[in-house]
């Protein structure tokens, strides 16, 4: 039986996913907010719609941010030519996940495709929070200044 690969024996989530995960759903939050109380026109019209969509985006933006954390984990284990060749390979699978779901999106008509699109752009606003998330987590961990 061959050995497992290096991401699939890693049983812990590294506490950086945990902080992009947290500002993925933080931006959710905000938007969603955003969304219930600004008087905007075109999401007015649809208020359920554009909330559901801001969900469907952050769904899918959490299942991509833990995509990437597996893809790359497991490219560590390869040499730089197949790790390069891995990582474009699951750059398009997530590329063309994220196209699935705006096709999805603009098939079905359910939901808002602005709000699918901010919910996917809290990816985006999650990579930038997470250095924020991590202070925080250290400030909470340790709340004298401590180290432990």
């Amino acid at each position: 039986m061959a050995p497992l690969p290096g991401f699939l024996k890693q049983k812990r989530v590294p506490g950086y996913v945990w902080e992009l995960l947290a500002g993925i759903s933080a931006s959710a939050f905000f938007f969603s907010m955003l969304a219930l109380f600004l008087p905007v026109p075109f999401i007015a019209e649809d208020r359920p719609g554009f909330l559901l969509g801001i969900a469907a985006g952050a769904a899918a933006a959490l299942a991509g941010a833990v995509h990437m954390w597996k893809s790359l984990s497991s490219s560590l284990m390869l040499g730089e030519g197949a790790a390069v060749k891995r990582l474009i390979l699951h750059n398009t699978i997530r590329y063309l996940f994220f196209a699935a779901v705006i096709l999805w999106v603009a098939v079905t008509r359910y939901v808002n495709p602005v709000g699918v699109f901010l919910g996917i752009f809290g990816l985006k606003f999650g990579a930038y929070l997470q250095p924020l998330f991590h202070k925080l987590a250290g400030m909470l961990a340790f709340p004298r200044g401590g180290h432990g």
